[in-house]
Parts: structure tokens; sequence; C-alpha cells
């Protein structure tokens, strides 16, 4: 888990994209029978899935997110000529942030889907901190009118026509869940040491890579601050509905008749927005969810959960320090925006504003953000970083240690 996981919607939405009633339904057109099968996706990140497809003559990637109203980026839409909904200067003589496009139909392999209405956003703070295109997102109105199976260590997407999926598996065990506004929620159980398990509701989250985020209300009345470690964001600026700026590992988290062990949890210190939703325990996201192969029947609220060969993995966690983006139309320039006090980072001489060229003799951009992260959550491991710093290349040695 690196520390550039944030809840990436409340990070950089200027306005209430966060899906807080049913979305519309979308209508599929398959072009034989009643699914698209073996879809191509990229898994990002802990655990984000995105496809490609196309919006007319544009090809686009699309975020898959259980949690989020349906997104075209607003330089995709420019592209295209979508005119926004009745888009009207606010008083300040302002175009909105966030405006709302009618009658979107985006081609995936093998089937067309038709949605009502999306909203419209710039998206590029997003692909910054993710390393990945993102030109749009699919979200509850599309979970929500189809069965959708995310096969994460085959990368492959299914869509079923809702009344047409029939389970085949039998090592999938079914698990409820409750759809309020749109959104599905399932009991979770996180344990802490010296402290009574805590159980409530949990957010099915796909579109954060986190392990797990707890709200604020429910992080207050449990006295959950005390002895978790401070850390520094990663990515963006601070979310205007939400912060973080505590960390720590759990004993075990528990969902139906999963367990997990010292998962990483997040800590929300939100007075608004999201993140402090006192209804709610929390969320699950990529990082707990692509342990699975994952079948989402959200039409009738329910979920089917097959282990994977990553169910077992150990939750891992930044352990550098460098808060590390991708930039430029490729987003192959990785730049270190923030570095923590006291950290491996900032102890090896890591300044924000140098440019990773390479890692140990090997260029970056062919390890990729995703790839370079995950080196520096290996506790023990020392890499050379070849670094571009006021015009001049240096080489800077780093020991990685734990964070928690």
């Amino acid at each position: 888990m690196t520390i550039s996981t944030v809840f990436l919607l409340a990070a950089i939405a200027p306005g209430p994209v966060p899906a807080t009633t049913p979305a519309p339904e979308v209508t599929a057109r398959f072009d034989s029978g009643r699914s698209a099968r073996r879809i191509p996706i990229e898994v990002a990140g802990e655990g984000l899935a995105f496809v490609k497809g196309r919006i007319r003559d544009v090809d686009v990637w699309l975020l898959l997110d259980t949690a989020s109203a349906s997104v075209v980026s607003k330089g995709v839409a420019q592209r295209l000529g979508l005119v926004p909904l009745g888009e009207e200067p606010d008083a300040a003589g302002e175009r909105p942030s966030v405006r709302t496009l009618r009658d979107v139909t985006i081609r995936l392999p093998g089937v067309e889907l038709a949605q009502p209405s999306v909203s419209s956003y710039d998206l590029d703070r997003y692909q910054t901190s993710l390393g990945h295109k993102v030109d749009g997102i699919l979200g509850t109105g599309f979970f929500g009118s189809f069965v959708v199976e995310l096969d994460y260590t085959r990368a492959l997407l299914t869509i079923w026509n809702a009344n047409a999926h029939r389970l085949s598996k039998k090592a999938a065990a079914a698990m409820s869940v409750r759809i309020e506004a749109g959104l599905p929620y399932a009991d979770a159980t996180v344990a802490f040491s010296h402290k009574p398990p805590l159980t409530g509701p949990f957010l099915i989250d796909t579109g954060v890579d986190n392990a797990a985020i707890l709200f604020s209300p429910f992080v207050d009345s449990h006295g959950l601050l005390g002895g978790a470690a401070k850390v520094t964001p990663q990515v963006g600026p601070t979310p205007a509905a939400g912060n973080f700026d505590a960390v720590l590992r759990a004993d075990e988290l528990a969902v139906g008749s999963f367990r997990f062990r010292e998962p990483v949890v997040q800590l929300s210190r939100s007075t608004t927005g999201v993140l402090a939703d006192s209804k709610h325990a929390g969320l699950l996201g990529g990082a707990v969810l692509s342990r699975f192969t994952i079948t989402f029947d959200l039409p009738h609220a329910r979920l089917f959960l097959e282990k994977n060969r990553r169910y077992d993995e150990p939750f891992l966690y930044d352990a550098s320090g460098l808060s590390i983006v991708a930039l430029g139309p490729d987003l192959s320039t990785f730049l270190i925006r923030r570095v923590a006090p006291s950290s491996p980072g900032s102890e090896a001489g890591f300044v924000a504003g140098d440019v990773i060229l390479a890692v140990d003799g090997k260029p970056a951009k062919d390890v990729g953000l995703r790839g370079v992260r995950r080196l520096l959550e290996v506790a023990g491991n020392k890499y050379v970083l070849s670094i571009f710093r006021e015009g001049e290349i240096k080489k800077v040695t780093i020991e990685c240690r734990s964070q928690l």
C-alpha cells in the first residue's frame, strides 16, 4: 500500500460527484446473446481496474468504480463536442466545474452501453496520481444495471444482463449487500490490539485502492487515533471533502467468512463530506477487493467472492517517505512531490522537485509508477535512484524502512 492512495474522488472532485442518489439505468446492446465476456482490463495501483472503450471515434480509458457517478473527462467531452445539459454561468459569470452530459454511448468489446446522463469534469490530477490514463468512470449506473465480474489476476471483465447470470463456480461465496442511494454496503469487522473488535457497515468501493478507510465519526467514537502513525499524503491537494493524517495496521479485517491479517487502515480526519459519514464505519477498497475474483450482482443486492492467488499476500505500505506522481502526456515523468520528515527519503537527501530517472540503472519509465512505488514498499531493500535536480543528474541511495 503506497501513501499515494487517498480517497481520490474526494481529493480531486470539484463538486458533488460521489454518488448520493440512485443513478439512471444504463442499457446495453450485446453483440451476441446477453453477455460480453473476457473483456481485457488493466489493473493499476493496489487494485484499480480500467477498461478501454470508445466514445464515437475517441479511445478512452475508464475506471470501474462502484461508488462514483459515471464520468466523462472534461478533455474528452471537449474533443467530442458533447454539450452539457442546461449549462448556465453562475453569479460570478463562471462555468460550473462539474457538468452533466446527456445520452453518452460507450463501446466496449462485445457490448455498447447507453448512459442517459454522466458527469463531466477535469480528471487530469487523478491520472497524475495513478500514473494511468483516466478518461472517464463507469460508475453506479453501470454496476446497478448489470451483473459484472472482475477477474483481477487474469485482467478480465465480464458483463451480463441482470437477469441472465447464473453462477457456476462452486468455490465462490455469496454475500448479501445493502444498496443505499445506489451504493453497496456490507458489514465488516476490524480488530485492533487492546480493543474489542469493531463492526459496522462498509462501502464497497472499487475506485479506491486502499485496503480500508475508517470515517472520522467512527474513528472518534472508538478512540482510534491514539498510537496511529502520522502520514504525509502522497498526491494532490488537501481534499476539500476529506483528508488523512493517520494510518495504522489492524490485527485483522473480517469480511463475511474471509479474514485478512494486518491490513493497512487509514483514518479520516474529515469534518465534512463523504469521509465524515456518521451512518457508516468506512469503506473497503481495491487492496482487499482485488484479492478475489468478484462478481457484483448489485441489481439483486449480492456479491460472489472467490479467492485468487493474491489472497494471502501481505499488505504493504510505503517504506520510503517519497510522494511520487506521474507527469507529461504519456505519464512517464516521475516527480517527487513531497518528502516526509524523518523518513528514509529525507535522510537520503531527496527533496521535493526531484525527478526520478532510473532505479538501479533501469529507466524509471520502464518500471512504471506502480512499479517504482512497489519497490519502495519493501522494508530493508536498498536502491540507487538516478534523479534530475536543478539541471544536474545525481545518484542518491535510499534504504527503505517500515513506516508503520
